[in-house]
């Protein structure tokens, strides 16, 4: 699955898309490997997520199981 993750660096929120609109399970995981967004998605190319509750840092974007994005949120 290719997937596109912006904007980045982020401040309010990330677009998170990919060109599959298959059940698709999006995570967004901290530098620790907590998952701190949890999503199941169905249906859509695409997904808006809020970032404004997580703290400044590096994070991972992953959809499904294989696709991992580096993202960079700055408050």
């Amino acid at each position: 699955v290719e997937t596109n993750v912006y904007p980045n660096p982020a401040s309010n929120f990330i677009k998170i898309a990919w060109n599959n609109s298959e059940t698709a399970a999006v995570k967004v995981i901290n530098m620790l490997g907590v998952v701190v967004e949890d999503i199941s998605v169905k249906g859509k190319e695409s997904i808006t997520i809020s970032t404004v509750e997580l703290t400044e840092g590096v994070y991972f974007v992953e959809v499904g199981s294989v696709t991992t994005k580096v993202l960079v949120i700055k408050n």
